[in-house]
């Protein structure tokens, strides 16, 4: 073969992968549009579980890729539905009359919709779509009144939705999962957070404990009581009514905002700030704090170190010691400092 045919095979090569590129390019750019759309009309197909037992007492959900919601409603008894572009192989429901539960899993076992997805034009939109776009889902409702006796679920990769629920013991287990509570009334907890947020609001938990390790909770005008929370590269934030709380956290921080204690609160954190901001009743409240290769802060002012551990350690503290304090607050912190932010006078 001659050099101007080399050149020649070698120029068609090139333009046949340039005409490649471009046409691939064209189905992301030109065509997601309309593989949204194919997608997305498929998404709003909405499918019936008819449920056979009259009563349910225990749900327990173990899902991956997907977004769970429970919640109650106008029913007479629990309902079930589900979205899903896969057909109706994606979901599984088993029922248990004589335990009276209801359990859902995913068909997949666990693999990832990129690996279940066969259809080209699905594979495109899938891609070029955003994280959360395809998400298949299962809701469940519940009649307004109902205590469920035990509420389990298991999720990866997903989101998970619970709002104005009543539940004996409530068990979650996630990873990569954004989780919303609203309104629950819990009489025990078991929450295990990996790689994942919390929002917690207006949800009652007598007692229970919570894992988190690299997520980030947040709570607004909650009741919590009896709790333990165990956390590592955790953002913790706690707001409303809390009694009887222990934190053990190393790395990340935690965030007292508008809190009301009551109780012992107990809080012990390595490489993780605490911070104290504008909570009521601070002037009742016994404080012992203790802040190691650290310090405290008063409205972002060091106080005076009142100790030390030895001479190569420094250390701040602060005590407050009011007659018949509403709560006892003790905080020890190590390579971290503690910031008490408000206007009261309790330093004067």
């Amino acid at each position: 073969m001659g050099k101007w045919e080399k050149r020649v095979a070698i120029l068609a090569a090139g333009s046949l992968v340039t005409g490649v590129l471009f046409l691939g390019a064209g189905v992301l750019a030109g065509g997601v549009q309309d593989a949204r759309n194919i997608y997305q009309k498929e998404q709003d197909r909405q499918y019936k579980y008819q449920l056979k037992m009259s009563e349910v007492s225990t749900i327990d959900v173990d899902l991956s890729g997907a977004i769970f919601e429970i919640q109650t409603g106008n029913v007479d008894k629990v309902e079930v539905s589900y979205y899903q572009n896969m057909g109706k192989e994606r979901f599984v429901f088993e029922e248990d009359s004589k335990t009276q539960t209801l359990k859902v899993t995913d068909a997949r076992n666990g693999a990832s919709k990129t690996q279940s997805t066969t259809d080209m034009i699905r594979f495109f939109s899938y891609l070029a779509s955003e994280r959360d776009y395809n998400r298949d889902k299962v809701i469940i409702t519940i009649s307004k009144g109902i205590q469920l006796k035990d509420l389990t679920v298991k999720i990866v990769d997903g989101h998970l939705f619970m709002r104005q629920l009543k539940a004996d013991n409530l068990n979650i287990d996630s990873y990569d999962v954004l989780t919303s509570l609203v309104n629950l009334q819990i009489n025990k907890a078991q929450l295990t957070i990996h790689d994942s947020s919390l929002d917690m609001e207006k949800t009652q938990i007598e007692s229970g404990e919570m894992l988190a390790s690299d997520s980030e909770i947040d709570s607004k005008d909650n009741s919590i009581k009896n709790f333990n929370i165990s956390g590592t590269d955790s953002d913790i934030g706690m707001d409303g009514k809390v009694e009887n709380l222990e934190i053990t956290n190393q790395g990340g921080s935690i965030d007292f905002s508008k809190g009301t204690f009551r109780g012992k609160i107990t809080i012990d954190s390595v490489d993780a700030p605490v911070t104290f901001a504008d909570f009521k009743d601070k002037e009742q409240y016994q404080l012992d704090l203790k802040a190691r290769d650290g310090g405290i802060l008063y409205n972002d002012t060091y106080i005076d170190d009142a100790w030390e551990d030895s001479e190569e350690e420094s250390s701040g503290s602060l005590s407050h010691n009011p007659t018949n304090p509403l709560a006892e607050i003790r905080v020890r912190t190590q390579s971290s400092n503690i910031s008490l932010n408000d206007d009261s006078d309790i330093l004067e």
